[in-house]
C-alpha cells in the first residue's frame, strides 16, 4: 500500500517500532527460524517419554580374572 512504518503506526495508534517488529517476525518465519530469534534446541517437542529400564541389564564391572 506504499505507506511508511510511521504512517501505519499513527493510523493504528501503535507504539513506535511495532511495524518493524512484525515485519522482522514474518521474515524469520519465512526463513524457517523461530520468531523470537533464539536458536532451535534440537530437542523433540512435548513431555519426555518414560523409558523402561526394568529389563535392561548392564554389567558395570570389568573383565574377571
Amino acid at each position: 500500500m506504499h505507506d511508511t512504518d510511521r504512517q501505519i503506526e499513527m493510523r493504528h495508534q501503535w507504539k513506535t517500532g511495532t511495524v518493524n517488529h512484525i515485519v522482522q517476525k514474518i521474515r524469520r518465519q519465512l526463513r524457517g527460524e523461530r520468531q523470537d530469534g533464539l536458536p532451535r534446541t534440537g530437542n523433540p517437542r512435548g513431555r519426555p517419554k518414560k523409558i523402561d529400564t526394568s529389563c535392561a541389564t548392564v554389567e558395570m564391572a570389568g573383565p574377571k580374572s
